[in-house]
């Protein structure tokens, strides 16, 4: 590995073997986050945001570009370039969706005819989202790239749309919040 710091020299098939495997379990592993992530969009009625699936097709044209490599220099910058896009597939889908929860749910928690007792739970689930957008906030700030608090902010956002699935009256108002959000994002990618 010490020979990796001379970027200019020829990449041996050892090395450019093991970044290959290496970037390959790295792959496969956000695929199964990628996973998950997708049944909690489907759950909400959430169609997956359009960065998610071009940031996952860019690290695999990475990939590509990384078994190809000539250089140390070359194999090391596509190696960073898929870590990049598998990062911000993950943590984009998951701030999305956080937030398009968080709206939703922060609505319901406005409307006057929601008992008093039901607000203090709304108020634990608006927490709980917060504290998720607070995480992903801070692992992009220090660079964090996938990591086992992406399954975490996964698990919080699964209890949260099963805390909500409870009720129906609530489950109801989600599912319909959540498509009017959903509309304003579709609106938003269409005038890109």
């Amino acid at each position: 590995m010490d020979q990796f710091y001379d970027q200019y020299n020829a990449i041996s098939q050892k090395e450019l073997g093991y970044l290959c495997d290496s970037s390959s379990d790295q792959i496969f592993d956000a695929l199964e986050k990628i996973s998950l992530i997708t049944n909690l969009y489907s759950v909400c009625q959430i169609k997956i945001p359009p960065p998610f699936a071009t940031n996952f097709r860019d690290s695999l044209f990475h990939y590509k570009k990384l078994y190809e490599s000539d250089t140390v220099e070359e194999a090391l910058q596509q190696t960073e370039a898929i870590d990049e896009h598998l990062s911000r597939a993950i943590k984009d889908s998951l701030m999305q969706l956080v937030q398009i929860l968080l709206n939703s749910i922060s609505k319901i928690y406005e409307d006057p005819s929601v008992s008093d007792t039901l607000k203090l739970d709304i108020q634990k689930q608006i927490h709980n989202l917060k504290q998720a957008i607070l995480r992903l906030r801070i692992n992009s700030m220090d660079i964090v790239r996938i990591s086992e608090d992406s399954v975490e902010i996964m698990d919080e956002i699964a209890k949260c749309i099963k805390w909500c699935s409870k009720n129906e009256t609530i489950k109801l108002q989600l599912l319909d919040l959540c498509s009017k959000y959903v509309k304003r994002i579709d609106v938003h990618f269409e005038h890109e």
